[in-house]
């Protein structure tokens, strides 16, 4: 029996969708085996391949110094035979993975539980077959070896395909875990690093699927069903698309803050769920534009305070507990530019944000733009320099998910970059700090001092084009600054304080560190109404995300009930 979801079920049926639905985790649990098409095959994909494979094979040797010395020796061998198939300016080992990753399965929703349920799953690319689990650790031995500090993309692309799989990894891992002895699979020992990974939240899983594609807005919550049911995690409702958009997200929103009792739903806050009719704090789990907050778990705004609130009442609004950071007095200009993928161009321009970061420097300190050399200037906790420009530009150089990592963390848990990776990043914003900021030619030359003749433009922007193209460390820290800063907007405070939030910020919006959250948060008044709020997301503050400074155990009579509506 051959079973295509496509084909097997009537989709302009509501009845019958409600129907099979309910039975689709069954389905792949039961299958004796998943077959993923990913389309045909290309130079890219077969070199692709090909190193994922044997790279896989070498995780198998016991030996670490032996393990270590083939995986650099297979990574060497999988750039050079690539060099022919990547475009210049852009890393030999991202456009391969791109090749792959890219591809429209990785991106839709559905695909989830087909590998995460199945006890075998086999993925085609044009002739090439691989076991999902080996595509999955030998991409995983890539991405942390790019992680390496001196790498050619470091983390700027080890986001772009571990992030494909991030969520099916943590899933087989968790489903593996829950099954009983007689039933674990093989792969249990190839593709997951631990024996007892942390469970899998409700909210955990819908935040991961959000960046998944979904015809249906409904099934960014349906399509979970089969996996929730898998991991013991009670379903909230039965199956039915008659009942509207509005009212399937608020009742799963309310019941993972219930049952985490915390507030960490609002990290996946992205102020548009008035487009949904949605009280500002129930997420919108169909938008899958909107930068999202994946690096929350590297600050401590409000120290180890314990998350508070009270509700929701009053037609879904929603008490929270917080105190005033300080309040929005000017906003930049222009947000940044959402990034483009790098692998839609052979030549991808480095010219298209540069626009932006020359407002935003403009905006921190006139200087950063217009002179050779400067001094710090004062700041709220002590001085403003280059460095904090480039700081807030990558949100304090946190690092990027792993895909193997903890995705659910206790509140006195804070992960901080290494040592090495944080010299490396400060590194490489040095490089590129002087070159992306230069308003003139004359500038830029000067700044740079030597400098190849190639670069030479009479236009600025050709100019710092040219000059990041043939930097790598620039290269690879504008990469991370198109990444994590594009769709944000910059603001300043009345005390001083500099920062990034969601495009949208306005002048007289709130910064508040609310209790239980590791992040400060935006909220704006509603017009006419005593403390009710709109909570339009997390907000990035230089000098007040670490260590609660700002939150004063001593002081509570500053922390006051917000009402969120």
């Amino acid at each position: 029996m051959l079973w295509i979801d496509s084909i097997c079920i009537d989709q302009t049926s509501i009845p019958e969708r409600n129907q099979q639905v309910k039975h689709m985790g069954e389905i792949y649990t039961k299958a004796q085996r998943v077959v993923v098409w990913l389309g045909e095959k290309t130079a890219k994909s077969e070199i692709a391949f090909k190193y994922i494979e044997k790279l896989a094979g070498a995780a198998i040797i016991s030996n670490v110094r032996a393990r270590d010395h083939a995986f650099h020796m297979l990574l060497a061998r999988m750039k050079e035979e690539g060099k022919q198939c990547a475009g210049p300016n852009i890393p030999v080992l991202d456009c391969l993975m791109q090749d792959v990753f890219s591809r429209t399965w990785f991106t839709r929703l559905w695909t989830i539980q087909e590998v995460a349920l199945a006890r075998k799953t086999i993925v085609v690319c044009g002739n090439t077959e691989i076991s999902f689990e080996v595509l999955v650790y030998g991409s995983n031995v890539i991405a942390k070896l790019q992680a390496e500090p001196g790498s050619e993309n470091t983390l700027t692309e080890h986001g772009v395909f571990s992030n494909s799989i991030a969520l099916h990894n943590r899933l087989v891992q968790a489903i593996e875990h829950n099954r009983s002895p007689e039933t674990k699979m093989f792969r249990i020992s190839v593709a997951r690093p631990t024996e007892n990974p942390a469970p899998l939240r409700r909210s955990t899983i819908l935040e991961l699927a959000r960046g998944k594609n979904a015809t249906e807005k409904k099934d960014k919550v349906f399509a979970l069903y089969g996996l929730f049911e898998a991991l013991n995690i009670i379903i909230i409702g039965e199956v039915d698309y008659r009942h509207s958009l509005a009212d399937i997200y608020v009742y799963e929103t309310i019941a993972a803050m219930q049952e985490d009792r915390s507030l960490d739903m609002f990290y996946s806050l992205t102020n548009k769920s008035d487009a949904l009719g949605l009280p500002s704090w129930i997420p919108d789990w169909s938008d899958t534009t909107s930068p999202r907050c994946t690096q929350y778990w590297a600050f401590a705004a409000s120290g180890t305070s314990i998350p508070s609130s009270r509700g929701p009442f009053d037609g879904l609004k929603l008490a929270i507990y917080a105190r005033t950071l300080d309040t929005i007095s000017r906003v930049a200009d222009n947000p940044m530019p959402l990034p483009t993928p790098s692998s839609s161009s052979t030549n991808p321009p480095f010219h298209t944000i540069i626009p932006t970061i020359h407002s935003w420097a403009h905006f921190c300190n006139p200087d950063f733009t217009t002179k050779a050399t400067f001094p710090d200037s004062p700041y709220v906790t002590n001085y403003f320099s280059p460095a904090a420009f480039c700081e807030i530009l990558v949100r304090g150089n946190a690092p990027l998910p792993d895909p193997w990592g903890a995705i659910d963390l206790p509140p006195t848990r804070i992960i901080q970059p290494e040592k090495a990776r944080m010299d490396y990043l400060h590194d490489i914003a040095a490089c590129w700090g002087p070159i992306a900021t230069s308003s003139s030619t004359a500038l830029l030359y000067e700044r740079l001092m030597d400098y190849p003749s190639s670069i030479v433009s009479d236009d600025v922007l050709t100019g710092i084009e040219r000059a990041i193209a043939g930097t790598p460390k620039a290269r690879i820290f504008h990469r991370m600054v198109e990444i994590v800063s594009g769709g944000l907007d910059m603001f300043g405070t009345e005390r001083g304080f500099l920062g990034t939030g969601l495009e949208g910020v306005r002048e007289g919006d709130v910064v508040v560190l609310i209790a239980g959250l590791r992040m400060p948060f935006l909220l704006r008044p509603v017009g006419g109404m005593k403390n009710e709020w709109r909570v339009l997301g997390p907000v990035y503050v230089y000098g007040a995300m670490g260590g609660g400074e700002w939150w004063d155990e001593d002081d509570m009579d500053k922390v006051v009930e917000f009402v969120l509506v």
